[in-house]
């Protein structure tokens, strides 16, 4: 199920099912399991953050898959939900920003130059970089830049009431430092004195 070069991916597919095992083996305990999609936002470092640092982005020849972040203020909302919630809840809940972007979009909403790139070809560089320590992006990422992962968010909406503020888009601005759908920008948080 879990493929040896999983790494990140596969570490956090095994976390979800040891706590589920868990669950299942202690049903006297409330376990609650929020999965969160990758959260972004002006304060967050993480994999997507540090990967859409870079002028331009890998794209793999014949895919343009749908991806879906979640933004910061949004995550922090639905931990303190699910810590003050009374009676405890019990399960999984996907916690994902409002809809989906294809990934072309994202990269134009970024202003990145899209670097078209065989799989192959794109992976192995990535490999190589990455075994000696000369990239920042672990070759799993390429699979996420060719196949669609997104969830749904509707379990936690019914059943916690959470629902996301942030929209994809809004999300994306909200990254870059433009504070509204209007393009307003906040010069401080977008570098500028």
């Amino acid at each position: 199920l879990i493929s040896d070069g999983a790494g990140f991916i596969g570490d956090k597919i095994r976390a979800d099912l040891q706590v589920g095992r868990f669950a299942a083996n202690h049903p006297q305990i409330d376990v609650t399991q929020l999965r969160f999609a990758p959260v972004l936002g002006p304060r967050v470092d993480g994999l997507f953050p540090r990967f859409f640092q870079a002028p331009s982005a890998p794209v793999m020849l014949g895919s343009d898959p749908l991806m879906q972040f979640v933004q910061e203020h949004d995550a922090l909302r639905a931990l303190k939900r699910i810590v003050d919630r009374e009676p405890p809840a019990r399960g999984a809940y996907n916690i994902v920003g409002r809809g989906v972007l294809p990934y072309t979009t994202v990269l134009a909403l970024l202003g990145k130059v899209p670097v078209p790139l065989p799989y192959r070809i794109a992976r192995g560089l990535a490999r190589a970089a990455w075994s000696t320590q000369l990239g920042k992006t672990p070759p799993v990422l390429f699979d996420f830049l060719r196949f669609m992962c997104v969830t749904d968010g509707g379990k936690a909406e019914r059943e916690l009431g959470f629902r996301a503020e942030y929209s994809q888009k809004q999300i994306i601005l909200d990254f870059l430092g433009v504070s509204g759908e209007d393009g307003t920008v906040d010069l401080a948080r977008a570098g500028v004195s």
